[in-house]
């Protein structure tokens, strides 16, 4: 019914949110600091740029889609409670009784997803940027 078709909406909103905040905020922040302290620019700088804050939101968010995947799978009990409450709770359920390092199993292929899409994202987006500055000036 309706309550097994919203299980785990909480879940996946706070996961969109930080994704996003990750994502965007993470690649401004590595941009400017990459070119600060290396005084690179172009296209190794977006591309650089992109991979660090892939790597940030991949560490941050591998944990959070594996709680919010058990989460969304789990069925009740025999006593008809759910096993996972909240994201908080099932990921220090899962590092308990699987280890900490568990939260982070296929981390290298679930980084080359989200770090590629990041590169690609944020190249298209510098060069959108540059054909909108040249048509639109401010």
């Amino acid at each position: 019914g309706a309550k097994a078709y919203m299980a785990g909406v909480v879940p996946a909103i706070l996961r969109a949110m930080i994704v996003n905040m990750l994502q965007v905020g993470g690649y401004d922040v590595a941009k400017s600091n990459i070119q600060n302290s290396t005084g690179i620019c172009g296209v190794a700088l977006y591309v650089s740029s992109a991979l660090t804050a892939g790597f940030v939101c991949s560490a941050a968010v591998l944990p959070l889609d594996l709680a919010k995947t058990r989460m969304q799978n789990q069925r009740a009990l025999a006593d008809g409670t759910m096993l996972y409450k909240s994201l908080p709770q099932t990921i220090s359920k899962i590092a308990a009784s699987e280890g900490t390092r568990s939260l982070f199993n296929g981390f290298g292929p679930y980084f080359a997803r989200s770090g590629a899409h990041m590169v690609l994202m944020f190249l298209f987006m510098e060069q959108y940027k540059k054909i909108a500055d040249h048509y639109y000036p401010m």
